[in-house]
């Protein structure tokens, strides 16, 4: 596989199946450089942002956050605040450009948490906790997004943190669906405004 079709590749399939073709042609008469690669990567990040689900790229970017924040460790500082803003991103996002109902954007927010948090699940399962002390408790550290003072079993930790997340899911998206009802709303109150405006 060549880098111009790996540049090709990082459009939506569904872009692809429109424009491939005449895109190939014009990537194949352009030489490769920095800049044209960089255009090239910034238009495929657009046409993802306004071609794909929400849920899709809140979901994956989320799985990635994990997976760096699994590589340097887990900090808890870097992990603290990132799946329930992504809950809630995903939520907003999918309520004002879909205007869905509710039951669909608490769906979609658990689909971002399934999948943005399966790496940490997975790493959690395999290594099991990392014992911390902190001011003289025991604290174990499962993964990033989980720790306890119990003592836990994996088939616990599994079930507690599923059950943790799911209903994390369900709260936030649900803020988050209310979100988008109201900027979808607002949307289109300013639309109509200005169309009787003109």
């Amino acid at each position: 596989m060549t880098w111009r079709e790996l540049l090709l590749r990082a459009y939506p399939r569904s872009w692809r199946d429109e424009y491939g073709e005449e895109f190939a042609g014009l990537l194949a008469q352009r030489r490769l450089t920095f800049a044209v690669v960089a255009d090239v990567l910034s238009g495929a990040a657009r046409q993802h942002l306004n071609r794909d689900a929400p849920w899709k790229i809140c979901g994956a970017g989320l799985f990635l956050w994990t997976c760096i924040g699994l590589l340097l460790g887990g900090s808890p500082p870097f992990s603290g605040a990132a799946v329930p803003f992504t809950i809630l991103v995903a939520g907003t996002w999918t309520g004002s450009l879909k205007n869905l109902g509710v039951r669909e954007a608490i769906a979609m927010s658990g689909r971002v948490v399934l999948a943005g948090v399966s790496p940490d699940l997975i790493v959690g399962l395999l290594r099991g906790p990392v014992t911390r002390y902190t001011d003289s408790t025991l604290w174990h550290q499962w993964g990033l997004y989980f720790g306890t003072s119990l003592t836990i079993s994996r088939w616990d930790y599994f079930s507690m943190m599923l059950t943790f997340t799911l209903f994390e899911s369900m709260l936030f998206g649900l803020a988050g669906a209310i979100m988008g009802r109201f900027v979808a709303g607002l949307r289109e109150g300013l639309r109509g405004d200005v169309g009787g405006v003109a």
